[in-house]
């Protein structure tokens, strides 16, 4: 069977953001919102030309996550609409069930990408029996033994220490990759949508210096502030 060909024809997304920085007031919606509209824009499609939307969604708290951006875009009741939880890589999940549904025939249009908000993330609360009370943990449980109220940064170190990945390679790595981020910063502005004229393009981005590696907060072992996803 041949299959279809697939082309990525337009490419969106949103500034890097803190919990708490400019994009706090906006759920993951509201930012899938504009971030489609600009893709649909881009790409010089209607609404009705779309067969299918595929959100990654991890943080939203359940439901249907790519039904609610949807319908915040404004497409059609008809159009398609799948959400998958596969944690940090679910964005690029989404482009690769999308090129399938494609190359299928099942589709011959469609948008795909994450959408999250850390700010405006729903809390969790657990109990282990049902006579248990509730109990606040930040993120859930990953496999059967995990302990989710321990932080991601003790399974980081583990494996750091299991294969060896020392803090002077840590450090370079976190070195090199903001380094290639503040070069590439002036060529941002076309695939960034700005939610406002004053928002700045990933304020993260920055010289990682020995000295600011070093001042940095250590979270545990070789895992400090400076080498791990800010959140």
């Amino acid at each position: 069977m041949k299959s279809n060909k697939v082309f990525i024809i337009a490419a969106k997304r949103s500034t890097v953001a803190p919990r708490g920085g400019c994009l706090k007031n906006l759920n993951y919606d509201s930012i899938a919102k504009f971030i489609l509209q600009s893709c649909i824009k881009q790409a010089r499609l209607t609404l009705n030309e779309i067969d299918s939307l595929i959100v990654s969604n991890a943080m939203g708290g359940g439901g249907n996550p790519a039904r609610r951006c949807a319908l915040a875009t404004g497409l059609p009741d008809s159009v398609e609409t799948v959400s998958i939880d596969h944690q940090c890589v679910g964005g690029l999940d989404a482009i690769i069930q999308a090129k399938q549904k494609i190359e299928s025939g099942k589709a011959d249009v469609v948008i795909a990408g994450g959408s999250e908000s850390t700010s405006l993330m729903p809390q969790r609360f657990y109990k282990n029996k049902w006579s248990d009370p509730y109990r606040f943990v930040e993120r859930p449980s990953f496999f059967p033994k995990d302990n989710p109220e321990l932080s991601i940064a003790y399974s980081v170190n583990k494996l750091a220490s299991e294969q060896n990945i020392t803090s002077k390679m840590q450090e370079r790595w976190t070195s090199l990759s903001h380094q290639k981020a503040l070069i590439n910063k002036p060529y941002l502005h076309e695939e960034i949508h700005l939610f406002d004229k004053n928002q700045q393009i990933d304020p993260y981005a920055r010289m990682i210096t020995d000295n600011l590696y070093s001042r940095s907060k250590k979270i545990i072992g070789t895992i400090n502030a400076c080498n791990t996803a800010p959140y």
